[in-house]
């Protein structure tokens, strides 16, 4: 995915992955990626949290997670900026717990 603008998702401090219990591992686990560097453009801040984020400038807006330091993750912010490009992305989904295997009946 080859995107360059997204908004940030206001009021998103308190949603947590019930999985992965933080946004940067869920990015990690879905990614495959460990990212070093603030994905925001210009910013060159060691990342530090997953931030939610919503394409713009596009016809199909999607809810994301992106890697970011603190300071360009504001809370309840919705502001839009640029990102560095092939910024690795991951759903804004929670993960589902996996539900316990049934024994084998005799």
């Amino acid at each position: 995915m080859n995107l360059k603008y997204v908004k940030h998702k206001g009021k998103t401090k308190d949603r947590k992955c019930p999985v992965c219990k933080s946004w940067k591992k869920h990015h990690e686990l879905h990614t495959g990626k460990k990212i070093d560097q603030c994905s925001v453009f210009g910013c060159t801040n060691p990342a530090g949290e997953g931030a939610h984020v919503i394409t713009s400038r596009t016809k199909n807006r999607r809810e994301l997670i992106i890697i970011t330091c603190s300071k360009c993750n504001p809370p309840y912010s919705t502001e839009e900026f640029r990102i560095v490009k092939k910024t690795p992305t991951a759903p804004a989904v929670k993960c589902r717990p996996k539900r316990p295997k049934k024994k084998a009946t005799a």
